[in-house]
């Protein structure tokens, strides 16, 4: 079988789905996060008959913290 889309959740909820075009590379951009919070990360693979994967290893991510701009 072949997977026909990709579920992404964050934190346990669903933010995205991806199609799953001819085995390519999918990537998926989450913007306006706010700095100094970590997220978790899993995915779900759905194939072409509608069968649903349980869920990836989960992948956690943080943001980045607000630099600080060096002093003088």
């Amino acid at each position: 079988m072949k997977m026909a889309e990709y579920f992404i959740y964050q934190n346990g909820k669903r933010i995205a789905e991806l199609n799953a075009t001819n085995d390519t590379l999918q990537t998926y951009l989450v913007k306006g996060l706010p700095q100094d919070t970590e997220y978790t990360y899993q995915i779900k693979a759905v194939d072409d008959a509608g069968n649903v994967s349980d869920f990836s290893t989960a992948l956690t991510i943080p943001t980045l913290a607000d630099p600080v701009a060096p002093s003088a």
